[in-house]
Parts: structure tokens; C-alpha cells; sequence
């Protein structure tokens, strides 16, 4: 399946949400979306909130990042990453090479940064959802090792908005701007030597 199918099959699931953290059958069967970046799996994220994470289709992938290190060294500058940008941190899991969280509520702001940065969830009279809105962020980071010795990142990030203030309780989809994303694997590459980054 191409990504572009991906897509398409992403906006056919949006309607089902996930807003806490995942049961134990979550984390216990891994799910994967067939033809996603070679069949990426995550042992954290349901496959509803996995699907809409791929919905972004072919907008997704120039923050992938392929890094010729020992996977422990990229591990510790993603978690240190995640740490920069203030990212949701609920599971960080070595076994798995992953690291996110689902559903982490917020609001107007992550860390020092808008949301509107991050995520476009539409707009009202008083500006964007996104931050006047409660955001239900949830974003994820996994590594995997190749046989030639490098190590993909990728990261993915989906949220959805409810407009809690004017009570109204139906959710709105959040679709992602991929800065988040890039600014994740950037924060990576810099702790990395220059002769190490291999890109797509």
C-alpha cells in the first residue's frame, strides 16, 4: 500500500479517538499500518490514533532522519530531544526503541511554542483552535537499526481539539504541520557528528 493510499485510508478512520493512554491489549499487540514506512510497528499506539498519524501521506518524511551510530547514542539524543522541545513523555521504551505519548492534554502551548505551531485544528472568531481550544496531543518517535549499520528515526504526531470553555464536547481533528517533527530530528542531528548523518 502506497502512502498516498495510506492517506486516504487515514481520513476514512479519524472518527475513532483514543483520548487516554492505551489498555494493556495496546501494549501488548503491537500494530502496524501494512506498507508504512516498511511496516513500521508501535507496541504503544492504538490503530486508530496510528492510522491518523500517517494520514499526513506523502507531506510526511522529510523528518525522518539516518544516522550511522549505535542506536543506544541516537536513543539517548531523542530523549534528550524530546526534553528540549518539551514533547510528552509518558512511555520510553528501550525493548521497542519508542518514546511519546497519547493523548497528553494541553493547552495554548508546548513548552515555549504555540500550538498553532505544531497542529492546525481549523480556526475560530478568536483565532486558531489549536489555542483556544484543549489539545489532546499525541506524538511518538521510534527507532529501528538497519543491517548496514544506521538507525532510522521517525516521529509522528496527530492531536485532536475539544472546545471545552464553550462546551461543546465533539472532538475536532488535528492535523499535523510536521514542525514538531522536524524539530525533533534536528535536535538529534546536532548532537550527532556532521559525518554521521546519512538522510533519506
Amino acid at each position: 500500500m502506497r502512502r498516498s493510499q495510506l492517506w486516504q485510508c487515514g481520513l476514512m478512520l479519524v472518527g475513532g479517538l483514543s483520548v487516554g493512554a492505551p489498555g494493556a491489549a495496546a501494549a501488548q499487540n503491537p500494530t502496524s499500518v501494512p506498507g508504512s514506512a516498511g511496516g513500521w510497528v508501535s507496541r504503544f499506539v492504538p490503530m486508530d490514533i496510528w492510522t491518523r498519524m500517517w494520514s499526513r501521506g506523502e507531506e510526511r518524511g522529510n523528518e525522518d532522519l539516518v544516522v550511522a551510530a549505535p542506536i543506544d547514542t541516537v536513543w539517548s539524543a531523542l530523549k534528550a530531544a524530546f526534553d528540549e522541545h518539551d514533547a510528552p513523555n509518558e512511555f520510553a521504551e528501550r525493548a521497542s526503541w519508542e518514546i511519546g505519548a497519547l493523548g497528553s492534554k494541553q493547552y495554548r502551548r508546548l513548552g515555549k511554542q504555540p500550538l498553532s505551531m505544531y497542529l492546525r485544528c481549523g480556526d475560530g472568531p478568536t483565532g486558531p483552535h489549536a489555542e483556544n481550544y484543549v489539545v489532546y496531543l499525541s506524538v511518538v518517535s521510534l527507532l529501528r537499526s538497519s543491517p548496514d549499520t544506521t538507525v532510522r528515526l521517525i516521529t509522528l504526531v496527530t492531536a485532536h481539539a475539544v472546545d471545552l470553555a464553550g462546551g461543546r464536547n465533539d472532538p475536532v481533528i488535528c492535523g499535523s504541520t510536521g514542525r514538531l517533527e522536524q524539530r525533533i530530528a534536528n535536535s538529534v542531528k546536532k548532537r550527532m557528528p556532521p559525518s554521521a548523518i546519512r538522510g533519506e
